[in-house]
């Protein structure tokens, strides 16, 4: 070494406070190598960390050059923090090999201070199986029970909160073979989370579970499950929070959690905090019942009703599927039929029901017999009238059908169902029940204005069986209620809210017959469920109205959607007139859970018509 350079050396060391014995020794000038890593070294344990660093750089610029060096280098630069850069002079030490014993080094450096890399990836991925086998390689493969605590949990504090995955794989580990810098480690990563609980746990089918809680902080909100026989599942992409309203910065969250088939819960950990929990399983029961339930939680959560399509896309809508999923399976339908029953003479040679589901007020009931009695297609038999009741409450509805339906000169039919099962399900079952090549579904609260209205309709299914047809709905004004619709996706700042529109609402007869001449049938873009006339079979083979929809809206938005894939056109057949007295056959007024099941039901027609804003 030049002697100017140990000198400048010994004066940087002097200059700072430090003591440079190593620089001031005999063997300095023989081995200059040696005294400048022992001054280095000595440097780091008297607390001058860049004045380490600075000799090595000064010493290093003179010509002094070894893998040892940088070594040191590496080490000084973790103490300042600067651990990026330590890491790869480590790296590439190990790379070099030129020395197995600075390589070894380099790795039990590399070992000690970074996570490695196939624990991160497989963090990174969400795949906690092969996290754990990767925890187990690195603390199996440790020369010595050391690792650099503060540096790997800076990590973290840079931004990579996925390690907080860890959490439950490292404890468990730790359960097995403890060593006192993992369980600093540990330590350090629980400090870093925020609590959190678990409010409800909800199974909604055999391996999907709707984990639905509050965090103290904001940010996103993750599930952790370690399964009875040992396996680690992640809760999926589809998750939300949202700040409560008027609960100053705790936020509700949901998300769904899918178990390997014969799998359940053992522990439950959110964003790598174990929390408690109660399984709730909502299979068997009445999928509107548990729409009711979802909904109402949401509000206890103190979700806005602003927020419910985002929640809907992140995890409800999915809910609100999987809950529905067992009731689109036809060949369980009639088992929801309680009671059957006939009254009036038998119609053999019948080519059409009339399906008509009743639920909360059923005494139109005497409006439609006394109408239909008029009609000679009643009257020479060639339909039947077949009544849904969808509504347990209504006990005496079977008792006043016998004392005055008996001696009608119409086949009449009520089926009673064994419990509320929503419009769109009371008219599948109803079709189904029907035993006629073509059914008419009609809501309750439509009245015949005169015989004959089938004749058009019953001449236009038989020209184009695949077409999906309804008669022009009248107000008792004589005005148009339904003659057609359109939709429109109004933005919701999510996938939009359909807006059924019916354009020629509030208009006359006379008014509709200048846009289509002679009232000749025509097309349309989607029909309104309250009355339409199909084939028995097409409407099976499609599946019928999505039971996802529960007590109604939107239901015939989607199956218009669906029709006109699946089938054929919808067709409007203006001279078949009927009068609709309309929403007279639902409850009065309107509540905040009917609002909530408005929005729920929007976002289940526009995930269900893949069409619908394009």
């Amino acid at each position: 070494m030049r002697p100017t350079l140990l000198d400048d050396l010994i004066q940087l060391c002097q200059q700072s406070g430090a003591v440079a014995d190593a620089l001031c020794s005999v063997e300095a000038h023989d081995d200059p190598l040696t005294a400048v890593l022992r001054q280095s070294i000595a440097l780091r344990e008297q607390g001058f960390d860049a004045l380490s660093l600075q000799l090595l750089d000064e010493a290093q610029s003179a010509g002094i050059s070894s893998g040892w060096m940088n070594d040191n280098r590496a080490r000084a630069m973790i103490r300042l923090g600067r651990i990026e850069p330590a890491l790869q002079l480590w790296t590439e030490l190990l790379i070099d090999g030129s020395d197995a014993a600075l390589q070894a080094c380099a790795q039990r450096a590399l070992d000690r201070f970074q996570w490695p890399q196939d624990l991160v990836a497989a963090l990174d991925e969400g795949n906690l199986q092969q996290a754990q086998l990767a925890l187990d390689c690195w603390f199996d493969g440790l020369a010595e029970p050391a690792l650099g605590t503060r540096e790997l949990l800076r990590v973290f504090d840079q931004g990579d909160t996925k390690l907080l995955r860890l959490i439950p794989l490292l404890k468990q580990r730790l359960e097995r073979e403890s060593f006192g810098d993992a369980q600093v480690l540990l330590h350090g990563l629980q400090q870093r989370t925020s609590p959190a609980a678990v409010e409800q746990l909800l199974r909604l089918g055999p391996n999907t579970l709707l984990v639905i809680g509050c965090l103290s902080a904001a940010g996103p909100a993750e599930a952790i499950v370690r399964t009875v026989n040992g396996l680690w599942c992640l809760s999926g992409g589809g998750a939300v929070t949202l700040q409560r309203q008027g609960v100053g910065a705790d936020e509700s969250f949901a998300l769904l959690l899918r178990l390997p088939l014969g799998e359940s819960i053992d522990q439950l950990w959110i964003n790598g905090l174990p929390v408690s929990w109660t399984l709730r399983d909502l299979q068997g029961r009445s999928y509107l019942d548990n729409v009711k339930l979802l909904l109402s939680l949401c509000r206890l959560a103190q979700i806005p009703l602003r927020s419910l399509p985002q929640v809907m896309d992140s995890v409800l809508g999915d809910a609100m599927l999987e809950l529905s999923q067992p009731l689109r399976d036809p060949a369980g339908w009639s088992s929801w039929i309680q009671q059957a029953q006939s009254f009036g003479r038998p119609a053999p040679e019948a080519e059409i029901t009339v399906v008509i589901p009743l639920y909360g007020r059923w005494e139109f009931l005497r409006g439609h017999v006394a109408g239909f009695a008029m009609d000679p297609w009643f009257q020479q038999g060639r339909v039947r009238l077949l009544y849904v009741c969808d509504d347990p409450r209504l006990h005496l509805l079977q008792r006043w059908c016998a004392m005055h339906l008996a001696h009608e000169a119409l086949d009449i039919s009520v089926i009673s169902l064994r419990r509320n099962m929503g419009f769109g399900m009371a008219c599948n079952i109803g079709v189904q029940a029907a035993e006629t090549p073509l059914v008419c579904l009609m809501n309750s609260d439509i009245m015949p204005l005169a015989p004959g209205w089938l004749d058009p309709l019953h001449q236009r299914i038989r020209e184009r069986p695949e077409q999906l047809l309804a008669p022009l709905l009248l107000y008792d004004t004589g005005l148009i209620q339904h003659a057609g619709m359109t939709t429109e996706v109004q933005d919701n700042g999510c996938r939009g809210f359909p807006a059924n529109i019916h354009p020629y609402k509030g208009l006359s007869v006379q008014e509709l017959e200048q846009r289509h001449p002679h009232l000749d049938p025509y097309p349309v873009d989607s029909l309104s469920a309250a009355m339409l006339l199909f084939e028995r079979d097409r409407f099976l083979s499609v599946g019928g109205f999505h039971p996802a929809f529960g007590r109604g809206d939107f239901e015939d938005l989607e199956l218009s959607q669906r029709w006109k894939q699946q089938q054929g056109e919808l067709w409007m057949v203006p001279t078949a007139r009927l009068m609709h007295l309309e929403r007279q056959s639902m409850a009065s007024g309107a509540d905040e859970s009917a609002a909530w099941a408005l929005q729920a039901n929007a976002w289940l027609a526009m995930a269900l018509c893949s069409n619908l804003g394009q």
